[in-house]
C-alpha cells in the first residue's frame, strides 16, 4: 500500500498507510454507529436506544457511553432478537425475563482439554450485576423521562423486568473492593 501511494496510484487525500482504515483510528462513533454495529432487527427499538444515548451523551465520558451501548445494544436487545425473533416491545414476559437474566448471569469459556480438544464450559459472568444495573436504570430513567417529555418517551414505559434487590449490587460491589484490596 505505502508503495502503491507513493507512486501516487491513490487519489490525493489517501491516507499514507493502511492503519488508518483500522477502526480504533477512525475516532469516535455516534450513537447511532454504536447501536447499528449490532444490527438489530426492530427498527423502533434501534430508533429508541439511539435516542436514550444521545439523550445521556452530554453527562457521559465515550467509554461510558461505548459500553451503555454494549449493553443495551448487544448484551441485552440483540439478545432478545436472537431467542425471541419478532419481538417488538420492551415488555418482557416473566418467562422471557427470567430466561435472559439466566443468560447474562453465565457466558461460553472455550479452552482445551489434555488432548488438545476444543471444550466450552459455562462460567459466572463477573460483570452481569454491572448489565443487569444498566438496563434497569434504562427502564427506570425511560419513567422518569415520560413525565417531561410523555409524547417521546410515554409509549416505552413498561415494568422493569429487574426488580429493586434483584441484582444483589451491593455484594457485588463489596466483593468488587475485596478483589481490589487483595
Amino acid at each position: 500500500y505505502q508503495l502503491l501511494h507513493a507512486m501516487d496510484v491513490f487519489p490525493a487525500g489517501a491516507p499514507s498507510t493502511v492503519r488508518m482504515f483500522h477502526s480504533a483510528v477512525q475516532g469516535r462513533r455516534t450513537a447511532g454507529q454504536l447501536i447499528d454495529r449490532y444490527d438489530l432487527a426492530c427498527r423502533p427499538v434501534r430508533d429508541l436506544l439511539v435516542g436514550y444515548l444521545l439523550e445521556r451523551q452530554p453527562g457521559l465520558d465515550y467509554a461510558s457511553l461505548r459500553l451503555i451501548a454494549t449493553t443495551l445494544g448487544r448484551t441485552f436487545w440483540k439478545d432478545l432478537e436472537e431467542h425471541h425473533p419478532g419481538i417488538e416491545s420492551l415488555r418482557l414476559a416473566p418467562d422471557i425475563a427470567a430466561a435472559w437474566k439466566q443468560r447474562v448471569q453465565t457466558k461460553t469459556v472455550r479452552s482445551r482439554n489434555e488432548l488438545g480438544d476444543v471444550v466450552e464450559t459455562l462460567a459466572a459472568r463477573s460483570s452481569a450485576t454491572d448489565c443487569l444495573m444498566t438496563v434497569r436504570a434504562f427502564y427506570l430513567d425511560l419513567a422518569q423521562w415520560a413525565a417531561d417529555d410523555p409524547a417521546r418517551w410515554g409509549p416505552w414505559v413498561v415494568p422493569c423486568p429487574i426488580r429493586d434487590g434483584s441484582t444483589g449490587y451491593r455484594k457485588a460491589r463489596s466483593h468488587r473492593k475485596s478483589r481490589m484490596d487483595q
